[in-house]
């Protein structure tokens, strides 16, 4: 019985311990930041026009519709890369009026009104003089809030021999993603 009597002093000794430390006193903090908001931007390319841009209805070979700007601009609020490329409505003829029109397009760069890259101008050539048909611009980077023009001419080379009586309806497709 005395064993008994001790292993339940011992039990209640162990609890009482117990319960004393659960009423110390701890010292603790706890801080908070409030505020942290968070937004997605956007990508949005404008071009100057989205109407014709280069038109010339007659054509014969050695003409040329002369230099034609466009205004690209990143009106997003992230930088993106864009690509071009030349999607043929309609390409009538033999050879494709497409095929025998050569397309230029080049950057320019010191913004002097698409003087022709063949003058002098320091501006970039981007694609051509080759088929209209198959006109495309590689990837090209634009940083928010910023602009480029770019000059597109068609020409009807002296060389060709035809097609008569043929027409082309192009139209520049712009795709612009993220950087």
């Amino acid at each position: 019985m005395m064993k008994r009597i001790l292993i339940l002093t011992m039990v209640i000794g162990l609890i009482s311990g117990i319960g004393a430390m659960s009423g110390l006193a701890v010292f603790s903090d706890q801080e908070t930041t409030t505020g942290n908001t968070f937004g997605s931007g956007n990508v949005d390319l404008v071009l100057g026009t989205t109407s014709a841009l280069v038109t010339f209805t007659n054509m014969k070979p050695g003409d040329t519709t002369g230099p034609q700007s466009l205004v690209v601009t990143n009106n997003g609020s992230i930088d993106v890369t864009y690509v071009m490329s030349t999607t043929m409505v309609t390409d009538t003829g033999t050879p494709l009026l497409g095929d025998a029109l050569d397309l230029t397009i080049w950057e320019d760069v010191n913004q002097d009104g698409c003087v022709a890259p063949s003058t002098g101008d320091d501006s970039a050539e981007l694609y051509g003089a080759a088929d209209l048909n198959n006109g495309a611009i590689a990837s090209r980077a634009l940083s928010a809030s910023a602009n480029e023009t770019l000059c597109f001419q068609v020409d009807f080379p002296s060389a060709a021999t035809g097609p008569e009586g043929a027409s082309a309806n192009a139209s520049f497709v712009f795709d612009a993603t993220q950087a």
